[in-house]
């Protein structure tokens, strides 16, 4: 601009002051004219000299202007403008270039190959030998064919020992020149980001695509020809071809085979986990444009056009708004005639906004988040701008007027701008799930603080106040219940979200991560003498496990505060955590208030590296922490900062809460008053068994993860409670009724560590925790848990992640049983690690029935005492299994924790049926069907699968003392989601819950069902009897006359390594097939039959698998 103003400014200097006079007025008048010309920028857009443009990029310009995009490609715009150039790169194919002038498209959309960083290039220089043990990894996308890497002559023709890994009909090739090629697994030119892994190890060449070994082959190996070199993204000129459709984000190649273990990591985080490459390229987007000149800003393209949907405002997605208000926003900002539960969120009808009132700044808020409004970023663009039509039309046009802004084409040319290429990619700009989840405000899990602190029965608390729930807040104060100990006071952030529960990782466990203003060690956190560690030493040297003299109790939960109540050397004693904000040193607050005591007790406060005010008791230091001494009906307060004592008076003398905690122990105002609502779908009646399904209320206000563990029907039959695996606790009515039909689900507890377990005693409830077993309380009535309530905590829970307690039954005397998981490829740490446990009626002990299992997924209690408990394929678990199981049993499982030395099979009691992995590869719980149910099925054992989501009937027999049995699934479609925990309704129906997390074939979230026995036949087995020379089946209904009948047989190793494979696997003849006359019975005639580990028998349509290990008389 300066160039055209500047002689005006020089010719003026030079006239007179009339002249000088017109010049200047003349030079206002285009000044002003120039900058209104000049678009004001949006909010989030960069100054064309930022230092970083987006990949994906809108270029606007306010007038004349000449750009060069990339060599070779120049645009000279040479009129008014405004002038938009919009770049974009896909997730495969070639770069997308538009321009509009004044408005209009001018340009495009077309291919801009200019633009392409498909990531292509040779390396002559690296030394990578591809004829030794090698591991490469390739993380791309495409939507055609072309190369990934390739080893070959730098010009010519393909040749002789050449090597390429390509795509080829969209499947993954690796061919060695003159040699062959191997390939294999699904095709990967759809446009998404996938990691391919090849690996030569000793000869032996092996491919994994996303984690799976697709393809392996022995002897596809060659040496390298020395003039031959490396090339990413090509590789000769007539053959594999360029990824000319796709884009290469990374590439790693080792001069050595990666062990197993270290394989996995390159599936994860794209590979960072592992150790250095010796070779390593990661492809760079292509440099930002030069602006020749023009002036203007740069904004980042969307997914889509933000103009587009805004013009599209109509009574459809005006209704969409509403629905999604009504679900979310409501919570917090209410309506017109009702206040939201947050006070400080706006009031539409009647407020100011905060962070702009027009809708692009209102869609900002919704993306990122403003104040104590967290991202909602689980909707989509079209879906936030819905939200924002309905607060517009509803609440400000005829409420709020004054926030309502003017929509104009001036404003929605300043919108940004959506890719050419939207339609082709799903958006999806979600957090993760359990990011999103207000998890209420505590949350029990295992917690690290430190290098040499580990919370193991963490309670995290959050202090502040605001929506969101626990993870969502700026300040905790976190507890271990096995030690009453307060272990570390953070702000800040709250945890890294690893673990299996949460980001799905394997072998790791949740991290604090915000600022800890201090941490007291592990230990007793109160004592009526010293402070030493007085809990059993496990095997690895840590103490685990409740500590002496110590019992926790259980948490009353409120909005805002929360109260734990211990019982520490027969005292009571509660406390409420609390802080002091706004300053620069935050200050934490301790209210305890000890009861009746027999004895003064001794609490460690917090280390003598902070400061600390003491509101009653005698306070002094000790061994470098502050310890205080309470006698009995006591009421003290501790304030404790990094703060000098001086500012900590000056706080302490403004704190204006209670001291007194009894009126919290009292219920508490709902947190979650509003049911969710879905309806049940009725099944197909077209097969003998029809599936109801429970929908979940998956869209609700507190975006929770839905993932049951465990259920059971409140006392009088009508409804259900059912856990969820993150933590909450839902209550669902309806489910009774005949499909279609409304079911009204509604909250009442949250923040739980991981409950697997759901049991009615009667009117008490009880839900399996890692933790503890807790009994959830209402005391007031309102239908929520204020009271969560700390039945027994004997439980040994150690950081591992694989230890899971599920399951959860009671005997006729009011006991508990639940299964304690061992840990994952090591040694037992804990005594409880592989375990079946009772918990006495009181819940004062925990005792050990068995021991010897890896991960058994629930209880069968049977009449007589007896259990069934199944198992899953691991170390020393060759294949799943389904166990008989018996007090005292030890069940193979050498990692679990027991005293048996020999690992010979015959030390173990053996399983009544062994599964191999395509019939069932996890099974969970096992239940029988009421005898006076399901027709020829009552009083049979059925059993639920994880892994597969089917249902299986479980036939079996007592030989010599042994049991032994069989599976065959029910003949219908399987769920969409593992089941894992079942239960029969009044009404005759088998109830059922689940859920995914890894290892199934079944991979929604979450489902909840109802099955239903119909009139047409099931053909299932009922009774097999194993003899010498043969086998019997009987049926449950008429087998066809034609049924065909084959076996076969296979034994399996078991071991301290992973699993088994099929040894001998072979063909057994039937020489005689008997039927009975009703043609539901058949003698086979087999004679070569014998002892076996599995066997698979065939007859008709009906696929048995079992296990003989005894031979009974015919």
């Amino acid at each position: 601009m300066l160039c055209y103003l500047l002689p005006i400014v020089i010719i003026a200097t030079m006239l007179g002051s009339t002249m000088k006079k017109l010049y200047m007025i003349a030079f206002a008048r285009l000044l002003i004219g120039t900058l209104l010309a000049q678009s004001v920028p949006p909010r989030d857009a960069l100054a064309l000299d930022a230092a970083q443009w987006p990949e994906n990029y809108r270029l606007h310009l306010d007038g004349a202007a000449k750009v060069r995009l990339a060599d070779g490609l120049r645009l000279d715009l040479t009129n008014a403008g405004p002038h938009d150039i919009a770049v974009e790169h896909p997730a495969a194919g070639t770069p997308v270039l538009r321009v509009w002038s004044a408005g209009k498209l001018v340009r495009g959309p077309e291919d801009a190959v200019a633009l392409a960083n498909h990531g292509a290039k040779d390396f002559p220089d690296a030394k990578i030998d591809f004829g030794a043990d090698f591991t490469s990894m390739v993380v791309f996308t495409s939507q055609g064919d072309g190369t990934l890497f390739s080893h070959c002559a730098p010009q010519g023709k393909w040749s002789p020992d050449a090597k390429a890994l390509f795509l080829r009909d969209g499947h993954l090739v690796y061919d060695i020149g003159w040699l062959g090629a191997m390939s294999g697994g699904p095709k990967v030119n759809n446009g998404k980001t996938h990691t391919v892994v090849l690996s030569v190890r000793e000869g032996r060449t092996r491919l994994w695509l996303n984690g799976k070994k697709i393809a392996e082959q022995a002897g596809h190996q060659r040496a390298d020809i020395k003039a031959h070199v490396l090339k990413v993204g090509r590789a000769a000129p007539d053959f594999g071809g360029a990824l000319s459709k796709g884009k290469i984000a990374r590439v790693r190649i080792w001069k050595r085979a990666l062990p197993d273990d270290e394989l996995t990591l390159l599936f994860k985080n794209a590979g960072e986990g592992a150790n250095t490459p010796d070779f390593a390229y990661t492809p760079v987007p292509a440099s930002k444009p030069v602006i020749e000149s023009g002036t203007g800003w740069v904004q980042a393209l969307e997914r889509s056009d933000h103009a587009e949907i805004v013009r599209g405002w109509n009574d459809q997605t005006l209704a969409e708004g509403r629905e999604i208000y009504e679900t979310l926003c409501a919570v917090c900002h209410g309506t017109k005639d009702k206040a939201g539960s947050l006070p400080t969120a706006i009031r539409f009808a009647e407020g100011e906004f905060k962070n702009g009132a027009d809708p692009y700044s209102m869609y900002l808020t919704l993306s990122k988040g403003y104040g104590q409004m967290v991202a909602q970023n689980q909707y989509t663009t079209a879906q936030k701008y819905a939200v924002i039509q309905y607060i517009r039309e509803a609440y400000l046009r005829p409420h709020n007027a004054k926030q309502l802004t003017k929509i104009d084409e001036t404003y929605l040319s300043s919108l940004p701008k959506g890719m050419a290429r939207a339609e082709a990619e799903k958006e999806d700009r979600s957090r993760p799930p359990y990011e999103q989840m207000d998890f209420g405000p505590a949350l029990f899990w295992t917690l690290q603080v430190d290098d040499k602190n580990i919370a193991q029965k963490a309670i995290a608390i959050r202090l502040d106040q605001g929506p969101g729930g626990v993870s969502k807040g700026r300040a905790w104060m976190v507890y271990d219940h096995d030690t009453m100990s307060l272990a570390t006071a953070t702000t800040g952030s709250f945890v890294d979200w690893k673990g299996i529960a949460f980001d799905g990782s394997h072998g790791t466990h949740t991290s604090l991560t915000g600022e800890k203003h201090f941490i007291n060690t592990v230990g007793p956190g109160w004592t009526i003498t010293d402070f030493e560690d007085k809990r059993t030493p496990a095997k690895d040297g840590k103490r685990y496990g409740p500590h002496p003299g110590i019992k926790y109790k259980g948490l009353y939960v409120h909005p805002d505060q929360c109260v734990i109540e211990a019982e520490i050397f027969g005292a009571k004693v509660l406390e409420s955590p609390s802080y002091i904000g706004g300053t620069d040193n935050v200050i934490f607050v301790r209210t305890i208030n000890v009861g009746e005591s027999p004895q003064a007790l001794r609490l460690r406060v917090a280390p003598d590296s902070v400061n600390v005010l003491g509101k009653t008791g005698n306070l002094q230091k000790e061994n470098g922490f502050w310890v205080a001494t309470l006698p009995a009906n006591t009421v003290a307060r501790f304030f404790i900062s990094q703060a000098d004592l001086k500012s900590l008076e000056n706080a302490s003398s403004q704190f204006n809460q209670s001291s007194d905690l009894k009126p919290f122990l009292q219920g508490a105002p709902p947190r979650w008053a509003q049911d969710v609502i879905t309806t049940s779908i009725a099944g197909k009646n077209d097969g003998a068994f029809i599936a109801d399904e429970f929908p979940l209320p998956i869209a609700n206000p507190w975006q929770s993860w839905l993932r049951p563990g465990g259920f059971d029907f409140t006392p009088d039959g009508k409804a259900a409670i059912v856990a969820m695996w993150n933590g909450d606790v839902w209550r669902v009515e309806g489910v009774m009724e005949k499909a279609p039909a409304t079911l009204r689900w509604r909250r009442i507890a949250s923040g739980l560590f991981q409950p697997l377990g759901v049991k009615f005693r009667g009117d008490e409830l009880f839900i399996t925790c890692r933790d503890q077993i807790a009994k959830l309380v209402d005391l007031n009535g309102d239908g929520e848990t204020d009271f969560i309530e700390c039945f027994n905590n004997d439980a040994q829970v150690t950081e591992h992640f694989h230890e899971f307690a599920m399951g959860l039954q009671t005997d006729k005397a009011g006991n508990f049983y639940y299964a304690k998981s061992a840990r994952h490829a090591l040694d037992s740490v804990v005594p409880q690690h592989g375990t079946l446990l009772r918990v006495s009626a009181d819940g004062a002990r925990t005792d050990i029935v068995a021991a010897g299992f890896r991960a058994a997924n629930g209880v069968c209690l049977e009449p007589d005492g007896s259990f069934f408990v199944t198992d899953q394929e691991g170390h020393w678990t060759p294949k799943n299994r389904i166990n008989h199981v018996k007090a005292g049993g030890f069940y193979g499982n050498m990692y679990g924790y027991t005293d048996v030395t020999d690992s010979s099979d015959q030390a173990m009691q053996q399983p009544m049926v062994w599964i191999t992995n395509a019939k069932d590869r996890s099974p969970a719980e096992l239940l029988r069907v009421p005898k006076d149910q399901w027709g020829n099925l009552g009083g049979a054992l059925l059993n639920l699968s994880y892994g597969t989501g089917q249902v299986f009937v479980v036939p079996y027999e007592e030989v010599n003392g042994q049991w032994q049995g069989a599976v065959c699934e029910l003949p219908m479609p399987a769920f969409a989601t593992g089941v894992m925990r079942g239960r029969f309704g009044s009404d005759g129906a088998l109830y059922a819950c689940g859920m995914f997390a890894w290892a199934g074939n079944a991979a929604e979230p979450g489902g909840f069902h109802r099955l239903r026995r119909s009139e047409k036949p099931a053909r299932l087995p009922l009774i097999i009897r194993a003899h010498r020379g043969g086998m019997r089946v009987t049926f449950s209904e008429a087998m066809p006359e034609d049924a065909a009948c084959n076996m076969k047989v296979w034994s399996l190793l078991r071991s301290k390594n992973y699993g088994s494979q099929h040894l001998n696997e072979r063909n057994l003849a039937i020489t005689k097939t008997q039927w009975s006359d009703d043609y539901r019975s058949v003698n086979l005639t087999i004679p070569d039959l014998a002892p076996t580990h599995c066997y698979e028998l065939k007859i008709g349509d009906c696929i048995i698998h079992g296990t003989i290990h005894e031979l009974g008389t015919p």
